[in-house]
């Protein structure tokens, strides 16, 4: 039950990508830092970010996500906005997949390449409307990722790095859909696997996906970072049992 930061060596990278901004400063925090200190997590260096490596214990975390919800701050992941007359097509020249196939209110995998054809990056991309994508990255080629995206961008294309406000959550588990349904607008059980659409959670507007990384069901909320807290909060008295990335 992990949620990789990166799946891929940094020797995979091509020089071409090496030559970029200096790394951001270590030891960032999420919006949810204070409620993991006042939870009990047990915080640990993750990708230049301080989280939570665990809580209760790996496995009473695990068991919580087999048999009901566990949630995890995944909000070091990075969040990318595409949108534009060609959005689509640019994507497509950066990632293995085609995208061009994905439905509106569906989303895809991909591997990010370089020009020179190196994986620099495995990614996950939302597509909201027609030419409007939200694009998921992991923490520790943020600013890599970023890079080689804004050399590809043509003129027709905007792109928007969410880092200063975003954060993320995942919902975890065969009890999510319950434990999430009291705080979302939308009716969670008309989403499939790998549907995501933009929702209001807590009245906030935010992007809600079905999926995860436990080999479980479970929910993405990407949101405000203003709304994160309230939210775990929430979830928490609902029933779900707060997991470190352990």
């Amino acid at each position: 039950m992990r949620f990789s930061n990166c799946r891929f060596p940094s020797n995979c990278m091509t020089t071409e990508i090496l030559n970029v901004e200096p790394p951001r400063p270590t030891h960032q925090r999420t919006a949810l830092f204070e409620a993991h200190q006042q939870c009990g997590g047990k915080i640990v260096p993750f990708a230049g970010w301080e989280l939570p490596v665990q809580y209760a214990g790996v496995k009473a975390e695990t068991l919580a996500v087999r048999d009901n919800c566990g949630v995890f701050d995944v909000g070091h992941m990075g969040q990318f906005d595409v949108w534009g007359e060609g959005a689509t097509a640019f994507l497509n020249s950066a990632v293995t997949a085609d995208w061009s196939k994905t439905r509106v209110g569906r989303a895809s995998y991909g591997l990010l390449l370089t020009s020179s054809g190196g994986i620099l990056d495995d990614v996950m991309g939302y597509r909201l409307e027609e030419e409007r994508w939200l694009v998921v990255v992991n923490a520790s080629r943020i600013d890599q990722d970023e890079a080689l995206l804004r050399s590809l961008l043509p003129e027709s294309v905007s792109f928007n790095n969410r880092l200063a406000t975003q954060a993320m959550i995942a919902i975890q588990g065969r009890g999510a859909e319950a434990v999430l349904q009291p705080f979302c607008g939308s009716n969670l059980s008309d989403f499939a696997f790998r549907d995501a659409r933009e929702a209001e959670v807590l009245g906030e507007k935010c992007v809600i996906a079905r999926g995860g990384y436990t080999g479980c069901d479970g929910f993405e909320w990407m949101g405000s970072a203003e709304v994160a807290p309230r939210l775990w909060q929430a979830l928490l008295e609902q029933g779900a049992l707060p997991c470190g990335l352990g």
